[in-house]
């Protein structure tokens, strides 16, 4: 009965005394009229734990899906894009979100998409990793300044915990081939009417 009781006592403290993670909070899907996709802000509330590192949060992120469309953490290519998305999921709420770029040891920056790197919108001074050998992973952050900006970038270790994710969904309407032979036909057709026409 003794044992019984301490091992009840004990089970007890490791319930109590363990850290309890809590779920990541998911927010609303949104539809952004600029790239036609979706976007989501996921939250991972409390204490940061492994799961939102770079990586996880990017594995967790390819796990989603809406609308029968897989997710991926977002990429930015454009300044609309970028202010589209910090206006939309929650402005400040965005700071320490994890984001699509990523730079490997004395590589150059590129997104998990494979879409060219072609807009930038560093907070003044970053990136600053530039001279390390070492992987590096992009982020909404404003460098710690006593005035936060939401919206601009930051590099920093993968493996930091950070307060969660930003996911988009490529949701743009894709044309179906039989929708483009007809559009080519229409376009030919036009094109030899006016010819016709013009030989009236």
């Amino acid at each position: 009965m003794k044992q019984l009781f301490t091992s009840l006592a004990l089970l007890g403290f490791l319930c109590f005394s363990l850290p309890i993670e809590a779920a990541p909070v998911y927010g609303p899907i949104i539809y952004c009229p600029i790239t036609e996709n979706h976007y989501q802000r996921v939250d991972f509330p409390g204490e940061s734990t492994w799961e939102s590192e770079w990586t996880a949060s990017k594995n967790h992120a390819e796990q989603m899906s809406y609308v029968g469309v897989f997710g991926h953490m977002a990429t930015i290519t454009s300044q609309e894009e970028n202010w589209w998305i910090v206006d939309n999921l929650g402005g400040a709420l965005t700071l320490d979100h994890w984001l699509g770029g990523y730079r490997e040891a004395a590589g150059g920056w590129q997104w998990i998409t494979g879409e060219p790197w072609v807009y930038t919108n560093w907070f003044p001074g970053e990136p600053n990793s530039e001279t390390d050998n070492a992987p590096y992973a992009l982020q909404f952050d404003d460098a710690e300044t006593a005035s936060p900006v939401p919206g601009y970038w930051n590099d920093i270790s993968p493996s930091t915990f950070e307060d969660g994710f930003i996911v988009e969904y490529e949701t743009k309407p894709v044309p179906e081939p039989s929708t483009i032979l007809l559009i080519a036909s229409g376009l030919i057709g036009f094109a030899g009417f006016r010819r016709k026409f013009r030989n009236l």
